[in-house]
């Protein structure tokens, strides 16, 4: 959502839910779509810290004590995954220029952001996230500046 229309749904955990069928339903009654509000480089760092400080991390915390340190591990590669398919398929279905250059400047900055960002020391997507250079390449050198 963020990088293709530049909006994000905003819940609470409370309106998620586990299907039978391992999906996850959103009620949606308890959701709204919030679209992107001043400069968009600000912006997309505040929705990532969000993400991560206020929903990923927790996660993680809580399901830790119930799960080994290495299957820790692998779930965080598993985000990495995920995030790297993500992108590949928005790459993939993006017509429009700008749309694309979105796309790029969206996941080079996941490779590149600070690791408070994600409520970390360290980024934990710096080596995983491994898309090929034709992926990220004709960024514009005035938007490395914001994500770097």
């Amino acid at each position: 959502m963020m990088t293709l229309y530049d909006g994000v749904y905003q819940f609470p955990p409370a309106a998620c839910a586990f299907r039978e069928d391992r999906k996850i339903e959103l009620d949606e009654t308890a959701s709204s779509f919030v679209p992107l509000e001043g400069d968009r480089h600000e912006w997309r760092e505040k929705v990532v810290r969000a993400l991560f400080t206020e929903c990923v991390k927790p996660l993680f915390r809580r399901a830790e004590p119930h799960i080994k340190t290495l299957l820790s591990y692998f779930m965080g590669k598993n985000v990495a995954v995920r995030i790297n398919s993500l992108y590949r398929s928005m790459m993939r279905e993006a017509e429009e220029p700008a749309v694309k250059q979105r796309v790029r400047e969206d996941y080079l900055y996941l490779k590149q952001a600070a690791g408070d960002v994600f409520g970390a020391q360290q980024n934990p997507f710096q080596h995983s996230l491994n898309l090929d250079d034709s992926f990220t390449r004709n960024i514009q050198p005035e938007n490395l500046l914001y994500v770097l």
